[in-house]
């Protein structure tokens, strides 16, 4: 199925260029959110940290922080059921710290 061409290349080169170019936009999408858990990960978050004070935490992530007491907003983000608004108002708070 590849064009007259390219028949001088070896089939292996040629699947996997086509691989790649079919996959292209995944991969990509999957190094961008790598790239962003690690600078997730990097924002550190005080170990004795007040959950029960900030105020627009939904009621359900204040209970998972105070059980699991993330150290990062990475960790926090990878809690199930955490909506990005928790994660969003946690990035707030470290960046004022």
């Amino acid at each position: 199925p590849f064009a007259p061409e390219l028949a001088e290349y070896p089939a292996e080169w040629l699947e996997r260029a086509r691989l790649d170019i079919k996959y292209s936009g995944y991969i990509e999408k999957e190094i961008r959110a790598a790239a962003k858990a690690s600078k997730m990960d990097a924002i550190k978050l005080s170990p004795d940290l007040d959950y029960d004070s900030l105020n627009g935490l939904s009621v359900e992530a204040r209970e998972k922080f105070k059980t699991v007491k993330p150290l990062t907003v990475g960790q926090a983000a990878r809690i199930p059921g955490i909506r990005q608004g928790d994660i969003a108002l946690l990035m707030v708070l470290a960046r004022k710290h």
